[in-house]
């Protein structure tokens, strides 16, 4: 006999005779075991966490340090009175001129009420007085019009339907939006920052006679007026660190050369 025992192929085998795909079969037949999902318990969808407006305000402006201060005004100039987002616009740009900053005024406007800073109080009416803002009627179809109706709308002469132009909406300061804007400009935390280290009075009052004189001050002259002082040389510290967190708390900006903010003058006086 050799190694290679000879086999023959049932003809009458069926395959799919025992797996009951065959129709013969009734439902009671196949099983509801469903094999385990891996990782079911991570699979789970987690609940939603409540976000505070004020804890959503903070976090747009953690993640845009660098425009801090312009989103803060906004919500200063729209705190007493609704403005049309033209006259926000206008009133930033003319506080913060930008010529390099990838966020126009508009996104800023934009970012703030969606972080809960601001809110669509209205819309003006064609006297420009603030009404409340309502769902526009649903227009009517073409083929719902009369002769007469359709050509009502085509009586432009274009013969195109006239789009009306949408309303002017206008914003307000939310509650949360000016709470952080007062904890943000705040004259406190300007007096805290320099009471913390005493040991550089010197530095700060320097500072600030330099940035609050008419024209500012380049970083140069600020360099050379207090990286020499004794005190900034154990441990070493140079100019820009103090600079750095005058800005922070909103005393000093820099407009192409540092200056005190009116906040930054405000605290000036008390040096």
């Amino acid at each position: 006999m050799s190694d290679f025992e000879a086999f023959t192929i049932d003809d009458d085998f069926d395959p799919l005779a025992p797996l009951g795909f065959d129709g013969e079969e009734g439902p009671d037949d196949y099983s509801d075991y469903m094999p385990p999902i891996p990782d079911a318990q991570f699979s789970r969808v987690p609940e939603p966490v409540p976000v505070s407006p004020e804890e959503r305000i903070e976090k747009l402006l953690q993640g845009l340090p660098g425009q801090r201060f312009r989103v803060l005004h906004l919500a200063q100039l729209a705190r007493e009175e609704p403005l049309t987002m033209e006259a926000m616009v206008a009133g930033l740009d003319d506080a913060y001129p930008q010529r390099a900053s990838v966020f126009s005024a508009a996104q800023l406007v934009e970012l703030l009420e969606k972080a809960g800073g601001l809110e669509v109080a209205g819309r003006l009416d064609e006297a420009g007085n603030v009404v409340p803002v309502s769902e526009p009627a649903a227009a009517p179809a073409p083929d719902e019009l009369t002769d007469e109706e359709l050509e009502a709308l085509l009586a432009d002469g274009d013969n195109r339907l006239a789009v009306e132009e949408a309303p002017a909406l206008v914003y307000l300061a939310t509650p949360a939006g000016t709470l952080v804007h007062d904890q943000y400009v705040n004259l406190g935390n300007i007096e805290a920052l320099v009471a913390k280290e005493p040991r550089y009075d010197e530095v700060y009052r320097t500072i600030f006679g330099l940035v609050t004189a008419e024209g500012g001050a380049t970083m140069k002259e600020l360099d050379a007026a207090v990286n020499g002082f004794e005190v900034m040389q154990e441990p070493k510290r140079f100019c820009g660190y103090f600079l750095d967190r005058l800005e922070k708390a909103g005393a000093v900006e820099y407009r192409d050369i540092w200056q005190a903010t009116p906040l930054g003058h405000q605290f000036a006086t008390t040096l």
